[in-house]
């Protein structure tokens, strides 16, 4: 409490949004860097560089249990979450979609897109104020609906019940689109656990890979359409000459991730608990939801007292060296404020709502300070 001071080096706690690269990465994309052949070229040049792509779609596919057949490289979650939703339309008809106001702009935007131009018709899936989903739409749903869902809320860190949704979306031949770009970076991925998920999306900044790169996961059951054309690439479906060091340096950051998967969940089990103990000696700050088991570690909304516009308290937290954010990365500016805080429903007058996120990376001294300076900069 008392005065905020600045701090003398950045405590970086908005790891949702994007994550620093490795040095294992930095190496990866430094060596793709010295292969200068087009990947579609037949010459040894070209091939040299197509085993990096086919290497990296090898070994993640291996990793979620599916085919390689079924990965496909993209600029990140927003165009392969794109890609799915318009791959997963009826042409003849217009498709019903069971959306949440909750999911992230990627999908919602897009939702929102073909709703207003007729092509679909957005069912929304209710939620409660601590952001538990209402599963009760499954029984609506019929075949051939589509269900688009996050497995874990990027601002809340809620876990949805994504086991469930694809079980019953197999049985009653739902098609079942999931966002995991927040789970992929702590928690396992099978997709022959989640059977019933046609399209899965991932992105590597989120574990430490660079940006602009990500993957589209789609079942070969059914068709993909793609969205552009000019190129036989990733199968014709995603076509434009790959971004090999993009996909080596996702490549590294996904194997690293693997290989110090479980060390890393303990890392965040331990920041989740020195999170947890600070905020229930009853201070200013609370939690916006209750956690709990399934939910990410890593991810915190929290609710804070403070009278004026939540940028300024941003803006207070920025020149005292604390990076937080008030929700997703990809709508900040907006005026609004964030629209998974809306949708909980909660009167918030005279609070503010900021989400903090930490990785294998954050030290809980880091954390303690960020506190401390919250709480300072709402006394001032």
């Amino acid at each position: 409490m008392g005065r905020l001071k600045v701090q003398f080096h950045l405590i970086y706690l908005d790891h949702a949004s994007t994550t620093p690269l490795s040095d294992g990465v930095k190496k990866a994309m430094s060596e793709a860097m010295e292969g200068y052949g087009n990947p579609s070229s037949l010459h040894q040049a070209g091939r040299q560089v197509k085993s990096r792509v086919e290497s990296a779609r090898r070994e993640l596919a291996l990793s979620l249990s599916c085919e390689p057949a079924e990965i496909f490289f993209t600029s990140g979650a927003t165009e392969s979450l794109n890609m799915a939703l318009d791959a997963s339309l009826d042409e003849k008809k217009k498709t019903r979609v069971f959306c949440s106001p909750m999911e992230h702009h990627a999908v919602l935007d897009r939702v929102r897109h073909l709703a207003e131009r007729g092509r679909i018709e957005w069912i929304e899936i209710a939620n409660d104020v601590h952001g538990h989903l209402d599963t009760s739409f499954i029984e609506e749903a019929e075949a051939g609906d589509v269900v688009v869902m996050m497995a874990h809320n990027n601002e809340l860190g809620r876990a949805n019940p994504i086991d469930l949704i694809s079980k019953r979306s197999r049985e009653k031949d739902l098609v079942f689109l999931c966002d995991a770009v927040q789970t992929a970076s702590w928690q396992p991925i099978d997709l022959q656990k989640w059977s019933g998920v046609q399209g899965l999306a991932i992105s590597a900044h989120k574990f430490n890979g660079p940006k602009g790169v990500g993957v589209l996961f789609w079942r070969s059951a059914r068709s993909l359409r793609a969205l552009l054309h000019g190129g036989s690439q990733e199968r014709s479906l995603r076509p434009g000459t790959e971004n090999v060091i993009g996909i080596s340096g996702l490549h590294r950051a996904w194997k690293e991730l693997q290989d110090e998967a479980d060390l890393r969940r303990e890392q965040l089990a331990a920041l989740r608990k020195v999170l947890g103990d600070r905020l229930e000696q009853g201070g200013p700050i609370q939690c916006t939801v209750p956690f709990q088991a399934g939910d990410h570690p890593g991810i915190a909304n929290l609710t804070i007292p403070f009278e004026g516009k939540t940028s300024m308290l941003l803006f207070r937290l920025d020149m005292a060296g604390i990076c937080v954010s008030e929700g997703s990365a990809c709508s900040s500016g907006s005026s609004n404020g964030s629209h998974v805080i809306r949708a909980l429903g909660a009167d918030r007058a005279g609070f503010a709502s900021l989400r903090i996120s930490f990785s294998h990376l954050t030290r809980s001294e880091e954390l303690m300070l960020a506190l401390d300076t919250m709480e300072a900069a709402i006394a001032n």
